[in-house]
């Protein structure tokens, strides 16, 4: 088995006996914590040979991404028979990777390029497992802001780090992971609301995409109408502020569309991050929202093309407006 899982794509286990067993143990917490049953236990024939397990499904039953303000992330620990553990993240890798492909195993995040409002901090998700290394937040005089220090660590919850600037982005020039340089640009919010969206990516880790341009609100109803019986019949009368036609069931859920604003095609890797993702929050001042990208199709901008790159996004809330959970 590799290092790192990515459960969004299909991840093989390949035997040789056969009949072919295979035990596998799923959990969380620190990686000597190994569980005495297994989870799941398979068995298959060999066919030429081989006998393969599709295992991925299985694992992401145990993982489930949660999002209220704090940065943490949903991993787990998988052991295939006596194998060494490795970790599983609930991302996903291209298909020219090809098969059981690891993805980054540094910075957890595709672009190189980070748009930030003035004022806001810079949190970038890094893999803190079998290397330790510093991420560094430097000014534009390439004088460092601050410095965090990433260990090797062995437990779920810490496996995934959010370095932070803790200062505005209106200070932070670069930020270097290693050998990595990523840029930091400052967005204009001067005239309109700022919404964050923080959603799963594809590296299973959580990433913050600022909105920044027009935004307009909405909802939509659905309901349910009879007609009643108004008549009094003792008194052979009825009122003609009754409803005859009445509404019941009534149901109304919010929408929001957003503007990035003009941004570079470095948002180009994100943004298709974002419509593949299946957990977003929007972030409105201090309120967390769940809510699902209703956007389906975009054309993906250059500034080759479209001299100004500015995305739009439709969400909607991913609860109805009325309290109704029973």
């Amino acid at each position: 088995m590799s290092n790192k899982i990515n459960v969004r794509s299909p991840y093989y286990v390949t035997m040789t006996d056969s009949p072919s067993t295979l035990e596998l143990r799923i959990w969380t917490g620190a990686e000597s914590a190994v569980p005495t049953e297994a989870t799941y236990t398979l068995t298959k024939d060999a066919v030429g040979g081989y006998a393969t397990f599709e295992v991925a499904e299985l694992i992401r039953d145990y993982i489930d991404n949660t999002f209220d303000g704090n940065y943490d992330s949903s991993l787990v620990w998988v052991r295939a028979n006596a194998t060494t553990p490795v970790i599983a993240f609930d991302g996903y890798t291209s298909y020219a990777d090809g098969v059981n492909a690891q993805g980054n195993l540094k910075q957890l995040i595709s672009n190189t390029t980070i748009w930030c409002p003035d004022g806001a901090d810079i949190l970038v998700p890094v893999f803190a497992q079998g290397a330790s290394y510093n991420v560094v937040f430097k000014d534009a005089s390439d004088a460092t802001i601050n410095t965090v220090a990433v260990t090797d660590q062995t437990d779920t919850a810490n496996i995934i780090q959010y370095a932070a600037s803790t200062i505005g982005a209106n200070n932070v020039a670069t930020v270097e992971i290693g050998a990595t340089t990523l840029q930091v640009r400052q967005m204009d919010c001067s005239k309109y609301d700022t919404y964050k969206l923080t959603f799963v990516n594809k590296f299973g880790a959580l990433q913050d995409l600022y909105f920044l341009g027009k935004s307009t609100e909405s909802i939509s109803v659905q309901k349910d109408n009879y007609k009643s019986n108004v008549l009094d019949i003792a008194s052979q009368s009825y009122s003609s502020t009754d409803h005859q036609y009445r509404d019941f069931d009534v149901k109304g859920r919010q929408s929001t569309t957003i503007n990035t604003g003009y941004v570079s095609e470095d948002y180009n890797e994100p943004i298709k991050q974002l419509l593949l993702s299946e957990k977003v929050w929007m972030t409105i001042g201090s309120d967390v929202i769940p809510v699902n990208v209703k956007t389906n199709s975009l054309v993906m901008q250059t500034s080759l093309n479209d001299k100004l790159v500015n995305y739009t996004i439709d969400v909607d809330f991913a609860h109805d407006t009325i309290q109704n959970v029973r």
